[in-house]
């Protein structure tokens, strides 16, 4: 038992600290220098600003590549939530025949 704590905990570090040191440390390379690199064999130049030098309106538009909504709610997109959960919640249809077809299947060995 003891081992699964260490276990457990290990897994959480190994995934929260390189997190926690990006929080104030520059990374020193981005998938995306990565990948000019690989498909160009160029070497890509970066400069990092800070925050502050960006702008105010940097971290929305940040935010709006990702979820063009965002602006419009608070925290959670309980439209887009209601919707994922109707549309994977929804009976499949033809399970039958084809649970039919293998049943068939597996009792004669012909296929149907």
């Amino acid at each position: 038992m003891r081992w699964l704590y260490f276990t457990v905990l290990f897994v959480l570090l190994a995934s929260w600290l390189p997190v926690l040191l990006l929080r104030w440390l520059e990374p020193p390379v981005t998938a995306f220098m990565l990948e000019q690199r690989s498909f160009n064999g160029d070497t890509y130049h970066d400069q990092w600003n800070d925050r502050p030098a960006l702008g105010s309106a940097a971290p929305l538009a940040v935010m709006a590549a990702e979820d063009q909504k965002f602006p419009d709610y608070h925290g959670f997109d309980v439209t887009a939530i209601q919707g994922a959960f109707f549309a994977y919640t929804q009976p499949v249809r033809n399970g039958g025949a084809v649970s039919h077809s293998l049943a068939a299947l597996h009792a004669t060995g012909v296929p149907v």
